[in-house]
């Protein structure tokens, strides 16, 4: 207690630039930012916020001073006007319930920053927003999202290019991975369910990347370790599944994909050729194969393949050695001549039979 006393006395705050310094600004029952204590005590301070929304019935999202709340609400298609504006009114009541709690606890909330959005195919409202960096739309079509991101990477391609004569093949795979890929894959979490054909904006950056290496996706792949986009992510998303097994994912994550009771009937099973048995770390969805086309190409419908894997993969103790045998598979596969290997996970293995599938594992 004597520690947080101390820490939150009255102090001077005073920035430095070049050896000249502002005037001193008194610093009274707060932290800088930045500081050791600074992350936990607003936590702390911040924590009973969720109260009040969740009396409402909403559920919270809290990143540092970022409050997100949302909540699923029943669509009547012969009142769809109606539903619209009962749903606006809550989310509208909720952040009145918040203003509240920040009026009581000397808390302001930036309004340029606010915004309500109703999230569905058809029936959505609102504009396009903007979380982590990544820009979603009402639809979730992502269309902006992955023109902005082809935009930038694009660019960092083109300067990447304009000096590859003083550069070895190796050294540009790595200074693309480093540059551009890694800022394409910040966005995967957020664009995995998007249709191919937005993806395909994306992608074309890396085959570009590649045809001015005149290098195969086959050869990058076996030369350099890399993957062709779509495969990667599909890769990396069958890893967060696999946090799940693990049990080291966000906790509203592990509740998405509960663990099965118990594997499908053998006896229904074995009619099946080249049957097999599933491996023992079965994850629950209910997306079934009738799905629609977002859920199929959503974490939801790769939770199916997921549950296809050899079980010596889903039995691997780390994530990266999880990924490494799943590329290690990728590999075998573009080499067997199949055309569409870069699908393996998202949509050939589905065509397999599951001892065909094993054997890329091999």
């Amino acid at each position: 207690m004597a520690l947080l006393e101390s820490w939150l006395e009255d102090r001077v705050s005073r920035v430095v630039v070049a050896g000249e310094h502002s005037p001193d600004e008194p610093l009274a029952d707060s932290v800088f930012q930045g500081t050791v204590l600074g992350a936990p005590l607003w936590n702390l301070f911040y924590e009973d916020a969720r109260h009040s929304v969740t009396r409402k019935g909403f559920l919270e999202s809290v990143f540092a001073d970022d409050f997100n709340c949302w909540k699923a609400f029943p669509v009547k298609h012969t009142e769809v006007n109606d539903s619209q504006k009962k749903a606006l009114d809550e989310l509208k009541e909720v952040q009145k319930e918040l203003h509240w709690w920040g009026e009581a606890n000397r808390v302001l909330f930036d309004q340029s920053k606010e915004s309500l959005h109703l999230l569905h195919r058809r029936f959505y409202w609102g504009d396009d927003f903007k979380l982590l960096g990544v820009v979603f739309d009402t639809q979730l079509l992502m269309h902006r999202a992955a023109r902005e991101i082809a935009t930038e990477a694009g660019w960092r391609l083109q300067t990447l290019l304009r000096v590859r004569r003083f550069f070895t093949t190796p050294e540009l795979f790595r200074m693309y991975k480093a540059q551009v890929l890694s800022y394409v894959e910040s966005g995967t979490p957020a664009l995995y369910h998007a249709a191919p054909s937005v993806l395909d904006r994306i992608d074309r950056v890396q085959r570009r990347f590649l045809r001015e290496l005149a290098c195969s996706e086959t050869d990058a792949l076996k030369n350099y370790r890399l993957a062709p986009l779509d495969s990667r992510r599909d890769m990396a998303m069958l890893a967060v599944l696999h946090k799940v097994n693990l049990g080291t994912a966000p906790a509203p994550l592990q509740e998405l994909f509960p663990p099965k009771a118990a594997v499908e009937d053998r006896f229904d099973r074995e009619r099946l050729r080249g049957w097999r048995p599933l491996h023992a770390r079965q994850l629950h969805t209910e997306c079934g194969f009738q799905s629609t086309d977002v859920l199929q190409g959503s974490l939801f419908g790769l939770a199916h393949c997921y549950n296809r894997l050899p079980p010596e993969v889903v039995a691997a103790k780390t994530v990266k050695e999880f990924q490494r045998r799943l590329q290690w598979a990728l590999r075998k596969c573009s080499e067997s001549g199949m055309h569409d290997w870069n699908l393996l996970y998202s949509s050939a293995w589905k065509r397999m039979s599951p001892r065909h599938f094993d054997s890329f594992f091999r």
